[in-house]
């Protein structure tokens, strides 16, 4: 089975950004999302708030490392994923 978080940048400033990290749940296909924020400065990256039925945080721990890997690149784009 596939996994893919889909992520997309809610706000900015000049501290830090916001994220929405979202995916589909199986077998009904409802979209659940949560939210992250990383610090411009440190690249530490915090969650905001929970995405439902992610109890030991692995969808919000994916979505955070692929955050910081752009951070790492000097990027915080519009739009990005995590797929595996």
């Amino acid at each position: 089975m596939a996994i893919f978080i889909g992520i997309r940048k809610t706000a900015e400033d000049s501290a830090g950004a916001e994220y929405q990290f979202e995916r589909t749940t199986y077998p009904d296909e409802e979209l659940i999302t949560g939210l992250l924020r990383i610090d411009k400065a440190t690249g530490a990256v915090t969650l905001v708030r929970p995405m439902p039925c992610d109890e030991d945080e692995r969808s919000f721990s994916r979505a955070s490392r692929k955050v910081w890997l752009h951070w790492q690149a000097g990027e915080f784009p519009e739009l990005t994923c995590w797929a595996a």
